[in-house]
């Protein structure tokens, strides 16, 4: 089951996620104009996603820094949530949430476009399977 994350940590894991890898320094100045944050702040929110094995370090050789990177278990994490939502929430069947969703945020047109898309490519994909 995927960990809880507050908004706070899946804000830093998705800074995490766009810069690929980066150090304790680099993610501060991406996260500090928006938010405000101090970089020990920061580095708490990262060693509470490393505690959640989302995140690893490696040490910079002859440096005191670390670098952190986002690991399979991070990169995946946003799907696994969605799995488990789906699953507790409308038992399964993602179709009420995808619903739910277009009724509260109008998608635009080339948005739309994409989600035809996704849903051609899983119905032909089914289709090869069947």
């Amino acid at each position: 089951m995927a960990p809880i994350m507050s908004e706070a940590e899946a804000r830093v894991l998705q800074a995490l996620l766009d810069l690929n890898e980066a150090t304790t320094g680099e993610l501060y100045e991406a996260l500090s104009e928006e938010t405000g944050w101090a970089q020990p702040t920061v580095i708490t929110f990262l060693r509470r996603l490393e505690a959640k094995d989302l995140v690893s370090h490696r040490k910079i050789p002859g440096q005191r820094s670390f670098v952190y990177s986002p690991n399979k278990r991070g990169r995946s994490v946003g799907k696994e949530q969605v799995r488990n939502l789906v699953e507790r929430v409308f038992g399964g069947n993602p179709v009420p949430l995808v619903s739910m969703f277009l009724e509260e945020q109008p998608l635009s047109v080339e948005q739309l476009q994409a989600l035809r898309k996704l849903l051609d490519d899983q119905e032909k994909k089914q289709g090869e399977e069947a």
